[in-house]
């Protein structure tokens, strides 16, 4: 049997007869790639969302950049990340973005959370009226049904 330890810089570390076979396939797989970044940075105009803002993760982080609900500035940064920038990359990701949206509004309990994806999900559904992005038919039809489930008007 081989156990599996995944440390903190990304890649494996192996115990046991598979060892040296896992070892070659993960300096193989690294080799080409960049490292993970090992550091989080955070500036006014882009604040981290975290939960435990007292966390020893975030201890070379200002509080004042640390913040534990969404802000209307992190809500309007959030959506044009996901709903312009990255779901103009295609219908891939604007479906992929469109079905986790979907997901947090379904699940999510908190009140500031369905508003920051409520957002986003306005925003991709002007997106695509307006043929700025491609969503997969099928996923929009789930889309829009499940915003009108929800009473969420755009």
């Amino acid at each position: 049997m081989t156990f599996i330890k995944i440390p903190e810089a990304g890649g494996t570390e192996a115990f046991g007869p598979k060892a040296t076979s896992l070892e070659r396939l993960d300096r193989l797989y690294w080799a080409d790639r960049a490292p993970l970044p090992r550091t989080l940075t955070a500036r006014p105009a882009q604040q981290v969302l975290v939960s435990d803002p007292k966390s020893p993760v975030f201890a070379n982080i200002p509080n004042e950049l640390l913040i534990t609900s969404p802000t209307p500035a992190y809500r309007k940064g959030l959506t044009e990340l996901l709903a312009d920038e990255l779901a103009s990359e295609g219908p891939e990701m604007a479906s992929a973005i469109a079905f986790r949206v979907e997901q947090q509004i379904q699940s999510s309990k908190d009140a500031n959370d369905r508003l920051a994806y409520r957002d986003v999900a306005c925003r991709l559904m002007a997106n695509a009226a307006a043929k700025n992005v491609q969503i997969h038919q099928v996923l929009m039809d789930q889309f829009s049904r499940m915003l009108r489930k929800k009473k969420i008007e755009c």
